[in-house]
C-alpha cells in the first residue's frame, strides 16, 4: 500500500511493469479529497507516447526507488486519456479502472 509519505519520493521516481522494466517516469500522485491516501499516479511513458497515463496505485508497491506496476507499457499507452490539470471524475475513474482490469484478466 502506498502511504502519504511516500509522494515525495514517488513523484519523479521510474515506474516499472510486471516484468520490472520501465514503463515511464511517475509525473504525479492524486490523494482521494477525503482521506488523503494516494489513489492514482500518472506515469510519462516516454517520448513518443503523447501524454500521461492514468494509473490506480491500489496494487503498487514503492520500493523506495520504483514504483512498481502490474501494468505493461503497452497498457498504459492505450489506456484512455484526460486532462492532467483536474481531478479525475468518478466516471473517469471507473473507465480507467475497467481498462486496467480488463487488461489484467480475471481476478479471483
Amino acid at each position: 500500500m502506498i502511504e502519504s509519505r511516500d509522494i515525495g519520493g514517488i513523484v519523479g521516481a521510474p515506474a516499472t511493469g510486471p516484468d520490472g522494466q520501465k514503463v515511464g517516469t511517475v509525473t504525479q500522485v492524486l490523494v482521494d479529497a477525503e482521506t488523503g491516501r494516494p489513489q492514482w499516479a500518472t506515469v510519462n511513458p516516454g517520448l513518443f507516447s503523447g501524454s500521461d497515463a492514468f494509473v490506480p496505485l491500489d496494487r503498487a508497491e514503492w520500493d523506495r526507488e520504483h514504483l512498481r506496476l502490474p501494468y505493461s507499457k503497452d497498457q498504459l499507452k492505450d489506456s484512455p486519456r484526460f486532462s492532467i490539470g483536474e481531478a479525475l471524475s468518478p466516471a473517469e475513474q471507473e473507465l480507467l479502472r475497467r481498462h486496467y482490469e480488463a487488461d489484467a484478466g480475471p481476478t479471483s
